[in-house]
C-alpha cells in the first residue's frame, strides 16, 4: 500500500482509505458467495464435458454412435469411468489411469482396459479444473477476467499456469456464459444426465459451503473484518478447496501461503491480520465437501449410499476421513435432498 492510499492520524495510526473499502453487506457476501459456488461447479462441468466431446472423436465409430445416440448398454458401461473423471476433477485428484482404477475399486467395479484407454484420451492435464474457479475469484473480487490474471492466481496457487490452458477454459466460460448460446440444445442423452447430476452435486455444495460460511459470518466482528478486505480470503479459500487443496490435504501453513499469495496476485499486500483471522477459523473440516461428489457419483450409478459406501469410495483415492466427519457431509444430503430437488 503506498502513501496516496492512506491517510495517517496521530502517531502510529494508520487508517485504510475509504475507496479501497468493501462496503458489501454480511447477506450480500453471502449471497455472491453462494451463487458463485454453483456456477463454479458448472463451469468445471462443462470444462469436463468439452474434454470428453473430444475424447469420443478420438474413439472408433461404433463408440462414437453409441455415445452419442444413446446406445444404453454402452453408456451403461462407460458410465464408472466418465463417474470417475468427474469425481477426480471435482476432489482436485489428477485424471489418469491409475487414479480411475482406484475410483473403480471403490466402486467395486472390475476394470476394463478399453475404457482406460478412453480415459487416457480425456485431456484434463496442466491442472485445467483449478482455471474456471479463478475466474469466479476475479469476478468476485472485481478484477479484470483475463488471461494474464487467471495465470497470476493459478501460478499463485503453487500450479505451473498455462496460457494456452487458461484461455480454453476462459473461451469455454464466455461461451456458456452468453445467455443467446446454443450450446445446452440437442445435447446427447449421456450429458443430459451428467449435467442433471453434477447441477444437483453443486447445489448441495454451494448448501454445505455456505453452512460453513454462515459460520464465519456469525463472528462476532466480522463486519470490521469485511470492511477492511477479508472477501478475498474467503473466496480464495472457496477456489483452494474446490481443487483441492484444503487443509487437511495440503496442510495449514501451506494453505495459508497459497490464501495469502493469491490475494497478493490480484494486487493486494496481505494482511497479517486476516492471515490469523482465516488461521482462527478452523477450517480443517473443509474436506468434508469431498463427501458430496462421491455423493452424487455412487447415486448416478444407482448404488447404494451410506456412510460406508461413501468412506469406502473416498478411501479408495486417499481421501481417509473419519467416519464421523463421512457422517456429517451424509446426514447434510440427507436432510436437504428434497431442498435441491424441488
Amino acid at each position: 500500500m503506498t502513501l496516496n492510499n492512506i491517510n495517517k492520524i496521530g502517531v502510529g495510526i494508520i487508517i485504510m482509505d475509504e475507496s479501497l473499502q468493501d462496503n458489501r453487506t454480511v447477506t450480500q457476501v453471502r449471497d455472491e458467495l453462494a451463487k458463485a459456488i454453483v456456477e463454479g461447479a458448472s463451469i468445471i462441468t462443462r470444462v469436463i464435458l468439452r474434454e470428453l466431446e473430444e475424447a469420443i472423436k478420438k474413439q472408433n465409430i461404433f463408440i462414437q454412435i453409441g455415445m452419442k445416440l444413446g446406445g444404453k448398454r454402452l453408456q451403461d458401461q462407460m458410465a464408472p469411468y466418465i463417474g470417475a473423471v468427474f469425481f477426480l476433477s471435482f476432489i482436485g485428484e489428477e485424471v489418469n489411469g491409475e487414479n480411475v482404477g482406484k475410483v473403480l475399486s471403490g466402486l467395486d467395479v472390475e476394470p476394463n482396459s478399453r475404457f482406460l484407454g478412453f480415459v487416457r484420451d480425456i485431456d484434463l492435464s496442466n491442472n485445467v479444473i483449478a482455471y474456471g474457479p479463478v475466474i469466479l475469484f476475479l469476478k468476485l473480487n472485481r478484477k479484470e477476467v483475463n488471461v494474464s490474471n487467471m495465470i497470476s492466481v493459478v501460478n499463485a496457487m503453487g500450479y505451473k499456469a498455462d496460457p494456452a490452458t487458461a484461455k480454453h477454459v476462459l473461451e469455454i466460460y464466455e461461451e456458456y456464459a452468453n445467455p443467446n448460446s446454443e450450446r445446452d440444445e440437442n445435447l446427447p442423452e449421456y450429458e443430459v444426465k451428467l449435467m442433471r447430476s453434477t447441477d444437483e452435486a453443486a447445489k448441495m455444495e454451494a448448501m454445505l459451503m455456505t453452512w460453513e460460511l454462515d459460520r464465519t459470518l456469525e463472528h462476532n466482528d466480522i463486519d470490521r473484518y469485511i470492511r477492511r478486505g477479508f472477501v478475498p480470503y474467503l473466496t480464495a479459500i472457496g477456489v483452494l478447496v474446490y481443487s483441492g487443496e484444503e487443509i487437511s490435504a495440503i496442510g495449514e501453513e501451506r494453505f495459508l501461503k497459497y490464501d495469502a499469495d493469491m490475494v497478493k496476485a490480484i494486487g493486494i499486500e496481505p494482511d497479517s491480520e486476516m492471515k490469523e483471522f482465516v488461521r482462527s477459523m478452523n477450517y480443517q473440516d473443509s474436506a468434508a465437501f469431498h463427501c458430496i461428489p462421491a455423493i452424487y457419483l455412487l447415486l448416478s450409478l444407482g448404488m447404494e449410499v451410506n456412510v460406508e459406501s461413501v468412506k469406502k469410495l473416498l478411501d479408495s483415492v486417499g481421501l481417509n476421513m473419519s467416519i464421523e466427519l463421512v457422517g456429517f457431509a451424509y446426514t447434510f444430503y440427507t436432510d436437504h435432498k428434497d431442498i435441491i430437488r424441488n
